[in-house]
């Protein structure tokens, strides 16, 4: 590395370079290689903006559940190939009785106390910015 700053290369390198590759280089790689953002097949401009939309959506949504789940071992900061093999393929039956839905799990699967703890994380955090109110923004007529 070749530099005019004065602090010693060591500090430099550790302090500086290395964290720049946080951002942008993080997010980009992660709507490249974890969300396939690369993948925009349509002939349309249109059909690619819409894909390109719902995947910058969906990377929207993973930073919201990373920051939620902060403290959860292993997800608070996991990229999103590895919220997906983790916890996104969950061996799980689905059922829906009267507006309830219940998810039932295998007992010896190996990711289930972490995908509780992060349930609990998210639960907590969304009861944290409901306390908090509103985001700011344009208020609607009553």
């Amino acid at each position: 590395m070749v530099t005019n700053l004065p602090e010693p290369a060591k500090h430099l390198y550790q302090d500086f370079y290395v964290q720049r590759g946080d951002v942008p280089e993080r997010p980009i790689g992660e709507l490249k290689n974890g969300l396939s953002a690369d993948r925009l097949s349509s002939c349309g401009f249109c059909a690619n903006a819409l894909k390109m939309l719902v995947t910058v959506t969906a990377y929207a949504l993973v930073v919201l559940y990373r920051q939620a789940c902060s403290a959860v071992q292993g997800v608070g900061h996991a990229d999103v190939q590895t919220l997906r093999e983790r916890l996104g393929k969950v061996p799980a039956e689905v059922v829906r009785r009267g507006g309830v839905v219940r998810v039932s799990m295998p007992c010896d699967w190996e990711q289930k106390e972490t995908w509780e703890q992060s349930l609990l994380a998210v639960r907590e955090h969304a009861a944290r910015l409901k306390q908090v109110g509103e985001p700011p923004g344009p208020k609607q007529a009553t």
